[in-house]
């Protein structure tokens, strides 16, 4: 209970940072009124909640150990390995084909 607090409230912290300084650019330097301020701020509380699942999703993952880096945020860590296993396995046997064939040749 207290790990996923602590990584909600990293989450939100992550999340407001980009969205407090799209507010100020919203507000204070184009000073956007009106539908245009309506539809900057819709549209930046859009991305404060996507922004905010994507880094809990990540940092839960993340302290259950079932992060991995490769692009490939959603397999567990076994998966991974076979995918590597399988990509190595395909190079290694390429490589050994390209060896003979230039021995023949």
């Amino acid at each position: 209970m207290v790990k996923a607090l602590k990584i909600n409230l990293v989450s939100v912290f992550e999340a407001a940072i980009p969205y407090i300084m799209f507010m100020y650019l919203i507000n204070t330097v184009l000073k956007l009124d009106g539908v245009a301020g309506w539809s900057a701020s819709i549209c930046n509380c859009a991305a404060f909640v996507w922004i905010l699942w994507k880094r809990t999703a990540y940092w839960m993952l993340k302290t259950e150990d079932k992060w991995c880096p490769d692009n490939r945020m959603w397999y567990s860590r076994d998966k991974n390995d076979a995918i590597s296993a399988r990509w190595y396995a395909v190079i290694s046997e390429a490589e050994k084909a390209s060896k003979e064939r230039m021995q023949q040749g």
